[in-house]
């Protein structure tokens, strides 16, 4: 069986740590809405250098944006040194 046979698209995202987080979230939402036209479940593998588990109000925006289309999360165990800053993000049922 292929992903195909599933409906499951696969997305490696990456961002610069000095990347613009807010313009990185306008395009996050941009490809969010595309997608949501053809009715994938979406898997995104993730380099993203936000860490979600500090909770100021730039990477909340990021969280909140996933909400939104039903996307969250897998992992909040620190990934590089005390920061959570890769992941998988999906709209699987757990």
């Amino acid at each position: 069986m292929l992903l195909i046979d599933f409906n499951i698209l696969v997305i490696a995202l990456y961002r610069s740590p000095s990347g613009n987080v807010k313009e990185f979230n306008l395009i996050l939402d941009n490809l969010l809405q595309d997608l949501n036209k053809h009715n994938f479940k979406i898997v995104i593998c993730t380099d993203w250098n936000i860490d979600i588990n500090k909770k100021v109000a730039i990477n909340m925006d990021s969280i909140l944006l996933l909400k939104s289309y039903n996307i969250f999360c897998t992992n909040y165990a620190p990934t590089r040194e005390n920061s959570c800053l890769d992941n998988i993000l999906t709209d699987l049922d757990s």
